[in-house]
């Protein structure tokens, strides 16, 4: 605010001169043998601002423009005498500290930095020499700019608020490791994918390579199962990251997808069905199952979610999985408990009424 008040006194032809105190400075302007002055004075709770300090700098004011030293300021002689009229202004964000140098001083404005609002007392003149205008503007000004820099900050929450960053890394890097893997290769064949990383239960139990129960996660068969798997996930996804944090969100979504992969793995061999499998369905159940407990943990709705909504899409997952052919159904179901598992271990300390 002191800034804008120097500005906007300058830019009105005011000349700025430092006084004593250091929280006062004093513009002025000759029209004439008239020379207007406006003194600012900061208030703040370690300035003790008295009705006798500002008589006394009024008092100097007028004998420094007045007399032989004015000519040093820019002061032009005339023919008839110099006169001097003063304005001050208080700058406070408290002004009921300084309210009884308003009561008492002629020729005190008072600035709310505040409320950025200009208060003139009763006993005060209501107009000096256009100051009011000036001041009004200035104001205006600032209330514009703090509006313009809340609805700025409330546009970036929004922003923040609709998008899930995590979120939105997981959907690129599939894209992206769906886009290279079908430059050098058949993402339909399921050699190829076994090859870079699919799950395929010999090579993981007699192999020993356990690192497909991730890898298989950002792996898809053909561009319809990318497509199906990352609408879902924009589309759920983002509720999960806002509610539960990043970090947590991440957690929740890896260990979920690996649940749904052991747990399908385990079933593969069970049944001595060898056949090879990928793709984030199960990491997407466990966002699912996530989200059904933290929409019950808040009373059944979570912005424009709700249980039963969820509920609805979940038997409706299921029921079109266990419908179709070539379907990791054990993966959804098992993710979909590790997710909710992981929700009710991550998110109850944030919502005990919930348990």
């Amino acid at each position: 605010m002191i800034k804008q008040f120097d500005q906007a006194l300058k830019q009105n032809g005011y000349r700025f001169l430092s006084v004593r105190p250091e929280e006062a400075g004093v513009y002025y302007r000759q029209i004439g043998n008239l020379v207007q002055v406006v003194t600012g004075i900061q208030c703040h709770e370690g300035f003790d601002l008295t009705t006798q300090l500002v008589q006394r700098m009024q008092a100097s004011i007028e004998k420094l423009f007045s007399g032989k030293e004015s000519a040093q300021f820019g002061i032009l002689p005339m023919k008839e005498p110099i006169r001097v009229q003063q304005m001050v202004v208080l700058l406070s964000e408290s002004p009921a500290r300084e309210r009884a140098v308003c009561a008492s001083v002629r020729g005190v404005w008072m600035i709310d930095t505040a409320a950025k609002q200009l208060m003139i007392y009763e006993n005060q003149p209501a107009d000096f020499y256009g100051l009011n205008a000036i001041l009004e503007q200035l104001l205006i000004g600032e209330k514009e700019e703090k509006t313009a820099s809340v609805n700025r900050s409330n546009m970036r929450q929004r922003i923040n608020r609709r998008i899930g960053y995590c979120n939105l890394a997981l959907i690129v890097s599939n894209i992206i490791i769906f886009a290279m893997l079908s430059v050098i290769g058949d993402t339909t064949d399921a050699n190829f994918m076994v090859e870079h990383g699919a799950m395929y239960a010999p090579f993981i139990t007699a192999g020993k390579e356990w690192y497909r129960i991730f890898t298989s996660m950002f792996l898809h068969f053909g561009f319809e199962h990318l497509l199906n798997n990352m609408i879902i996930l924009a589309c759920i996804g983002n509720y999960l990251e806002r509610t539960m944090g990043h970090v947590r969100y991440l957690i929740l979504y890896f260990i979920a997808g690996m649940i749904g992969n052991m747990g399908s793995l385990y079933v593969s061999i069970y049944d001595q069905d060898l056949a090879v499998s990928a793709g984030a369905s199960g990491a997407i159940f466990g966002v699912i199952g996530g989200l059904l407990w933290v929409v019950i943990c808040h009373k059944g709705r979570l912005e424009n979610l709700s249980t039963k909504g969820l509920l609805i899409m979940i038997i409706l997952s299921l029921y079109f999985g266990f419908t179709s052919s070539g379907v990791d159904n054990v993966a959804h179901v098992a993710g979909l408990i590790g997710g909710f598992v992981c929700a009710m271990i991550l998110y109850r300390k944030r919502y005990r009424h919930c348990l």
